[in-house]
């Protein structure tokens, strides 16, 4: 709602609160991000997995929780809508300190989602070329080691 300024002070001296639509437009800032839907959860890393951990791969999920420690872990998957989930700049205010995406190109997602600039975000391959290739997995544990300070 856009109401001039000193209708806005005379609703809020009466007690009444101001709404704002949900699909009202988002701040440029946040729009332009891509967004992530969190799960419930309140551990300071986000493991982004699009559609979640496939039984075939839960052992593997399970190792790298254990290597972070399963309470500091929650999880999301990216959001196709501009309004919903949290943008990269809300990610302190939810308590995120680091997110960890695992890729998505050979699930036909959209590419590019994952390429955040950002120094909170550590890029691991998808679980199924987690699970086939001792490379790729010693060179995500050797990112956690860096971030985890072992």
């Amino acid at each position: 709602m856009n109401l001039p300024h000193k209708s806005r002070e005379r609703l809020n001296a009466m007690g009444i609160d101001l709404w704002q639509r949900r699909g009202a437009r988002m701040p440029h800032a946040s729009a332009a991000q891509p967004r992530i839907r969190l799960a419930s959860g309140s551990g300071d890393w986000l493991l982004v997995i699009q559609g979640g951990v496939p039984e075939s791969h839960r052992v593997l999920m399970d190792d790298v929780m254990a290597s972070i420690g399963a309470a500091r872990c929650r999880f999301g998957e990216w959001s196709d809508s501009p309004s919903a989930g949290v943008a990269a700049d809300e990610w302190q205010a939810h308590g995120i300190e680091h997110v960890l995406v695992f890729a998505e190109a050979e699930q036909g997602r959209r590419p590019g989602r994952a390429r955040l600039d950002d120094p909170r975000l550590v890029t691991a391959p998808t679980l199924a070329a987690l699970a086939e290739s001792g490379d790729a997995r010693k060179q995500l544990w050797q990112q956690l080691s860096m971030r985890l300070g072992h």
